[in-house]
């Protein structure tokens, strides 16, 4: 129909131009046929453009629809009326057009029959195109120059050749030539990734670990990749729950592992999954990286080893000439499903409630709520559920039976009590049972044991009378789960500090410390401590200084002999490794370390014989300590400072182990050697301020008053080996009546005490 048109347009021009033109020379009628050229090639263009202008056609069409969109289909396939409602002259229209381009005639315009048609109309007016010489497309060879006819030269709008000007617009054709290469063949390079490794770890309840990576990349022409086959070696619904491949970051398609989405091709031993129509375009030149990654349910089927392949032709792509491209075969990769790290469960004494201490206890009525000991526990690894919390033991260290002094043992959550039971006559019968108390990973739970306190001077409790607390973590005394179900066996124990019942007591508070050498010397020195005594309850008593007995003890370090050296002790449970790992020592800011296998099934003996070898073979280490582990199969490494003299209590040593070995180490967090001593004796003197008594032998203070007492304390390192010295409060004599007020002797809460380490020559 359009070439209808230009020719009767044409035909009227020549003719009008035959009864207007009138040409005087031949330079005249040059000019009017220039002109009448001029007209022709606009109105050329005009009427070519209305039959093939740009349409794109971006939504599925069928019959019964009735829209824009269908009357630009009905324009390009040339049906009549364009009415824009897709009736059934429409549709046999699309069913021709489909046959034509190698689609299934379905008569619906779907995306493969869209793509045929925007590769026709979905682009701009092409320009005039020139094939080399002896070619007839971009295909092939020159016949007659042998030069490859896939260069071709595409001229500016009205140019047939780079000679002269467009007449449309005047613009040189020389000027701007452009080359544009036609359709080629392309090729994959086709590279797997190192990582992910073989045998990746993917545990239960995790999501998105990659599996499987590799690269692409298109040569020689751009490529669009279209499916990829990827192989198993199990049935992968039973280890995984979905599959998904990534772009880059970019999540391209992913599939809920279900049998339905696999192919079986062995039973029980070879299954594809297919992911089809991904279209995922790779310019000439470019490089792409595809990731496979995995998602693990928490309770899988089962769990092991699965293989991936990536056979030859299993990737599939289509080049510009719209060739199929096959990328070359991968190496099998593999990856381990395994149950989700088992969470753990520590028990330990909670860092706020690690000294003794008095309780005031009525002396007719029952004390409730009294707190024996405070702890924590931590969830390792996964979310931790309790039960159960039984043989809590509370320890009498009385005359009484407990039952009498103890009426109730009771678990408390911050202020919700979570039970209260009788303890037995022994104390081991304190048994926490439906207990409802979740720990999230990584988080602490602090519980508190207090009690029900019979009164003070009845039949039941005396003045002093004291308990603490003790229970050990395993799987009967401490019931629990974690959040996939595995039951749990706890570890770490807790043993409480004294508790003391009294109707009237002290309270020792520390106040400050200091000590310096004495002047001209280095082998003396003098110290002061200073503390306050508060009374509650009632009046409390002590001596002065001046008696024989005195109410007030200093110790110096090394006081009781000889310069020795201090020691300390890291032990390896003996138990066998279940997962290779590494145990590490540290002294001070050195470590060392040895790794240990289940291959070989190493135990906590042998990681603890071989640091200690390495110990005592490291320079900076053996300067500072020598390491022996004894002949018994204890897993114990016994440590002994270098130099004997207090010195050795300012080497600290811990030692760890990576998660889930089957082994446990103690101590973890740093701790000092012990027992290091000079020689060193002393004398001191103290006195007091804020007391009542005014015959310079026993002081009183009134109830719910403070007194403070200041000592002073003298060092002499008289002839021992040179180190570091310091004094220790250790003891506080004192009673509730003012004839013996020595009945009481307060050695609990003292640690702090203490004045600095001074160092004094021998």
């Amino acid at each position: 129909m359009s070439k209808k048109l230009i020719a009767i347009a044409l035909a009227g021009l020549f003719v009008f131009s035959a009864v207007s033109v009138k040409a005087d020379t031949i330079s005249d009628l040059q000019a009017q046929i220039t002109a009448l050229m001029t007209q022709i090639n606009a109105l050329q263009a005009q009427i070519t453009g209305a039959g093939t202008g740009t349409v794109c056609f971006n939504t599925d069409l069928q019959k019964g629809m009735t829209s824009d969109d269908v009357k630009n289909l009905q324009i390009k396939l040339a049906v009549t009326p364009t009415s824009g409602y897709f009736g059934p002259i429409t549709f046999a229209a699309v069913k021709t057009f489909q046959t034509a381009h190698g689609i299934i005639n379905t008569g619906y315009v779907g995306p493969l029959t869209r793509a045929a048609l925007n590769t026709l109309y979905c682009k701009a007016a092409e320009t005039p195109v020139t094939y080399p010489a002896g070619c007839t497309s971009a295909v092939g060879f020159s016949t007659t120059t042998g030069a490859p006819c896939s260069t071709t030269v595409t001229y500016p709008e009205g140019c047939t050749s780079a000679v002269g000007f467009s007449p449309t617009t005047g613009a040189p054709c020389a000027g701007t030539t452009t080359t544009t290469v036609g359709p080629t063949e392309g090729y994959f390079t086709f590279k797997q990734l190192a990582s992910p490794a073989n045998l990746t770890s993917a545990k239960k309840g995790t999501t998105n670990t990659a599996v499987l990576a590799f690269t692409l990349k298109a040569n020689n022409s751009d490529i669009s990749l279209k499916t990829i086959k990827l192989g198993f070696n199990v049935r992968p619904w039973r280890y995984i729950s979905k599959i998904s491949l990534y772009e880059g970051s970019n999540l391209l398609k992913e599939v809920e592992a279900v049998s339905s989405a696999f192919e079986e091709v062995t039973v029980g031993s070879s299954y594809n999954l297919y992911l089809t129509g991904l279209d995922v375009p790779i310019l000439k030149g470019e490089t792409k990286t595809f990731t496979y990654k995995v998602d693990v349910p928490a309770s899988p089927e089962t769990h092991g080893t699965v293989t991936l392949a990536l056979a030859t032709d299993a990737i599939r792509g289509v080049d510009t000439v719209g060739l199929n491209v096959y990328a070359a075969a991968g190496e099998t990769r593999t990856f381990t499903t395994a149950a989700a790290t088992t969470g753990a469960l520590e028990l330990s004494i909670n860092s706020g409630a690690t000294k003794d201490k008095v309780e005031l206890i009525s002396t007719t009525d029952t004390t409730e709520h009294v707190t024996l000991a405070t702890f924590d526990l931590k969830a390792k690894y996964n979310d931790i559920h309790i039960t159960e919390i039984n043989n809590v033991t509370l320890v009498d260290h009385a005359s009484n039976t407990l039952d009498v002094v103890i009426l109730a043992a009771e678990l408390w959550d911050g202020d919700t009590m979570l039970g209260s039971v009788t303890p037995g006559t022994n104390g081991t019968d304190a048994d926490f049972t439906s207990l409802d108390i979740d720990i999230a990973k990584d988080a602490t739970k602090t519980l508190t044991i207090k009690a029900s306190v019979a009164a003070i001077g009845d039949s039941a409790t005396k003045e002093g009378d004291y308990t603490n607390v003790t229970l050990t973590a395993d799987a009967v005394n401490i019931v629990c789960e974690d959040s996939l179900y595995n039951p749990i066996t706890a570890t770490g124990s807790l043993t409480g500090k004294n508790v003391y019942f009294y109707t009237v007591a002290p309270v020792l508070t520390f106040v400050s410390s200091d000590i310096k050498l004495d002047e001209n010397l280095t082998d003396n020195a003098t110290g002061h401590i200073t503390f306050t005594v508060k009374a509650l309850g009632g009046p409390i008593y002590f001596y002065d200084d001046s008696t024989t007995t005195k109410a007030i003890t200093i110790a110096a370090i090394g006081s009781t002999g000889s310069a020795v050296a201090a020691t300390g002790q890291i032990v390896f449970s003996t138990s066998t490794v279940t997962a290779d790992g590494t145990g590490t020592t540290t002294i001070n800011s050195y470590s060392v370390s040895q790794s240990y296998s289940t291959t070989t099934s190493d135990t906590g003996e042998e990681v603890a014989n071989a640091l200690a070898v390495k110990i005592n073979l490291d320079s900076n280490i053996s300067a500072l300590v020598t390491a022996a582990t004894t002949t018994a199969d204890d897993g114990i490494i016994n440590l002994t400072a270098v130099t004997a003299g207090y010195a050795g209590n300012s080497i600290t040593y811990s030692a760890t182990t990576t998660a889930s070995t089957g082994i446990t180490v103690t101590p973890t967090t740093a701790t000092n050697l012990t027992g290091g001593l000079n020689a060193i004796a002393s004398t001191f003197a103290y006195s007091v301020t804020g007391y009542e008594s005014t015959d310079n032998i026993v002081y009183k203070i009134a109830q719910n008053t403070t007194a403070t007492v200041s000592v002073t304390t003298h060092l002499d390192n008289n002839g021992g080996t040179a180190g570091m010295s310091s004094s220790d409060l250790t003891h506080f004599l004192w009673d509730d009546t003012s004839t013996t007020p020595t009945a009481n002797d307060w050695t609990w809460g003292l640690e702090t005490f203490h004045t600095d380490d001074l160092y004094l020559s021998s």
